[in-house]
């Protein structure tokens, strides 16, 4: 893992970001103190953002839009 400076990262950005693509962690500081940490992107991690409920298949029952035999009777408890 490298450790760098705010301006360090601003002085070399490509550099570090073909860094950090290609797998290295990079920690930048700030002030001496860890402030970021870059690290490469995969298609695994965004498909973790999406929708939790994302690729669930959903099935109905044939009757759902059936009417019911007695629509009030739940109302009237």
């Amino acid at each position: 893992m490298k450790s760098m400076t705010t301006r360090d990262l601003r002085d070399r950005l490509r550099e570090t970001l073909a860094r950090a693509a290609k797998g290295e962690d990079v920690v930048v500081t700030r002030r001496g103190k860890p402030y970021v940490r870059l690290v490469a992107a995969s298609i695994q991690d965004t498909r973790k953002t999406g929708h939790p409920l994302r690729g669930t298949v959903v099935k109905m029952a044939d009757d759902f839009d059936a009417p019911l035999d007695e629509p009030w009777a739940a109302f009237q408890k």
